[in-house]
């Protein structure tokens, strides 16, 4: 069932516009609005809350048509990126400040203020009369009791880990996570951060010029995306132009300069893209049997904190493999080497060319 359900929702900001969107999330799921900065994920969300108004479609939540409600009838609990603490109330009154238009008893409203102490663990600074002091994920904790003290029935999240450390983004992201799956609440959160939405979503919406994109399940977005944008957006770094010359049964061969793959399914003949995530190539010393497996030289490796990047050339045709430093130590790889890639058919994906945008590692 559908907690919300968004139905060709459009509005002109300048020379911006959200064009005809149209998504459902569903009740007790975590769905997150992905895309760059500009795309449209606030303007967005803010119309779904209730802040402007859209100049065609509606907004539906729980079956109810909200599009012409006032923000504060909706239903909706909303975090931005600054977490927006009233510096002259304590944590607990921050907390309880939506409470007092619910015109609830103050033992009411004590409970409640302490059972989302409680939730968000939080206890050991609530009684802090000046929040101005907190840490960044302390002061979006509060934040989050505040939207949560009120009963939402959505709770809508703007980029709220933008401007918090990693350990601060970690503890929040927990936290979120207990939110979703104890209390059920439904989720709706917005960002540019690929790597967040991973590690939130059950599904996601990818978003491109005010309009919806692709939506799915995160394993199918990240390894079946449905075109050149989404690919390098979710961080395919090797998207390689090629030609579909046989398909039969369920395989068909791809061929990209001299390289010929093996993919699985029955692909359209003619031009199409073929992506391979970084994480899904294997690199060897010595020649790897089975499909779908190049010599190549070693161009460049670039450590990029936890893993490193190497930057592979086979017969002319750039890739890019990610690799853990433990398997960086065994190869013992140096630039400038020669050494054998391969990926497995199952971990390749072909989709239709489209000529908006060039292939980011075309050379």
């Amino acid at each position: 069932m559908s907690m919300i359900r968004v139905e060709n929702l459009s509005r002109s900001w300048g020379a911006f516009s959200l064009k005809s969107v149209s998504l459902a999330v569903d009740v007790g799921e975590y769905f997150v609005i992905l895309g760059p900065c500009g795309c449209g994920k606030t303007l967005l969300l803010e119309s779904m809350a209730g802040i402007h108004d859209p100049a065609a479609g509606r907004i539906m939540l729980n079956g109810d048509d909200v599009t012409r409600l006032a923000p504060e009838r909706r239903g909706f609990g909303f975090v931005y990126q600054e977490q927006c603490i009233f510096p002259h109330l304590t944590v607990r009154q921050n907390i309880a400040y939506g409470l007092r238009y619910q015109k609830r008893s103050k033992s009411n409203v004590r409970k409640r203020v302490e059972e989302m102490v409680r939730l968000l663990e939080i206890a050991s600074i609530a009684d802090r009369a000046d929040p101005t002091g907190l840490s960044g994920g302390e002061s979006q904790k509060v934040a989050l009791a505040r939207a949560l003290a009120v009963e939402p029935k959505v709770l809508l999240l703007d980029e709220p880990f933008g401007a918090l450390d990693y350990t601060s983004r970690e503890q929040v992201i927990d936290t979120l996570k207990h939110i979703n799956r104890s209390l059920g609440v439904t989720v709706l959160h917005v960002t540019h951060e690929y790597n967040e939405a991973a590690a939130l979503a059950d599904r996601i919406a990818v978003m491109k010029d005010g309009a919806i994109v692709q939506v799915g399940p995160v394993q199918e977005l990240f390894w079946r995306p449905n075109s050149q944008f989404v690919a390098q957006f979710l961080g395919v770094k090797n998207v390689l132009r090629g030609r579909c010359v046989a398909s039969a049964d369920n395989t068909s061969e791809v061929v990209i300069g001299e390289l010929r793959f093996r993919v699985p399914g029955r692909q359209a003949l003619g031009d199409v893209c073929l992506c391979i995530r970084p994480e899904d190539i294997v690199l060897s010393r010595d020649p790897i049997e089975g499909n779908n497996s190049f010599a190549c030289t070693v161009r460049e490796l670039a450590d990029v904190g936890l893993s490193v990047r190497a930057t592979l050339d086979a017969d002319g045709l750039p890739f890019v493999a990610t690799l853990g430093r433990q398997s960086l130590s065994q190869l013992d790889l140096m630039p400038g080497e020669r050494v054998f890639l391969r990926a497995a058919p199952t971990s390749l994906h072909v989709f239709a060319c489209s000529e908006e945008l060039p292939i980011a590692n075309e050379h």
